[in-house]
């Protein structure tokens, strides 16, 4: 008997969550214009945000390729390019040190402070490589060039110094980036259209489970637990018409 009532305690918790899901999808489907509208009207303002009011950041890269020898030979051995790779991390710390930075700001005359150029800087390697790429983002293209030409060269002779290394040779100079890189408009956008989607759906979810109101003889049922005799059907045009026919019927007693 215990089996049985669980057994049958299960299927009607299924049916609920079917009957649940159901609805919730019923809710989706009804209010699937009032989604699409406000997922586009927030897409629209993602659009006008990212495409006037965010600045726009271009990105100017250059490329060193770095080599300590251990010793006078010409040739490169494995042990200089394993202890290369165990560097790169120095690197990256003198390149957006503090006496780099200083030098880059006082040659280009910038009118901001050496941690503030460092931020702007960005240090990579690519895997199993010994060249080091220096990235700047400005809101000035021509800005970024400048100063990641002048971070290159600067780097080039602190690590120089400090490493005791003869030379840093170049990969590639920074060039004029003709693009910027962020924001991405169209990116941000579409996050807009499905975000706004989102909330507009956890909002009418919300405002579905909190609405607590029984408006169907099923919902009697489920709530109450009792059984509907019967319904009173309300006409609301018949009884507007007839709210009309009254009011004219008085003007024209009114009138006569």
């Amino acid at each position: 008997m215990e089996q049985k009532g669980t057994g049958l305690m299960q299927e009607q918790q299924r049916d609920e969550m079917e009957i649940d899901l159901m609805e919730l999808f019923s809710v989706v489907w009804h209010n699937l214009l009032l989604i699409i509208e406000i997922g586009l009207c927030v897409g629209a303002l993602t659009f006008l945000v990212s495409s006037l009011l965010v600045p726009k950041q271009y990105v100017s890269t250059t490329k060193v390729y770095i080599l300590n020898r251990q010793s006078d030979s010409v040739n490169v051995t494995y042990s200089d390019l394993q202890s290369g790779a165990t560097l790169t991390k120095d690197y990256k710390e003198l390149i957006k040190s503090l006496p780099v930075m200083e030098k880059v700001v006082a040659q280009l005359n910038l009118d901001i402070s050496p941690e503030k150029l460092a931020d702007k800087i960005t240090v990579n390697s690519p895997a199993d490589t010994r060249i080091i790429e220096i990235s700047v983002s400005d809101t000035d293209p021509y800005m970024a060039n400048a100063m990641a030409n002048a971070v290159r060269i600067a780097a080039s002779a602190q690590i120089s110094q400090v490493m005791d290394i003869e030379a840093v040779n170049i990969v590639q100079k920074a060039s004029y980036p003709d693009h910027a890189s962020s924001p991405s408009v169209m990116k941000n956008t579409m996050l807009g259209c499905i975000l706004g989607a989102i909330l507009t759906i956890a909002v009418l979810f919300v405002l579905y489970l909190l609405d607590d109101t029984i408006k169907t003889p099923d919902d009697v049922e489920k709530v109450l637990g009792m059984s509907v005799l019967g319904t009173i059907p309300i006409l609301k045009g018949e009884e507007g018409k007839k709210k009309k026919i009254r009011k004219t019927g008085k003007r024209g007693r009114h009138k006569g």
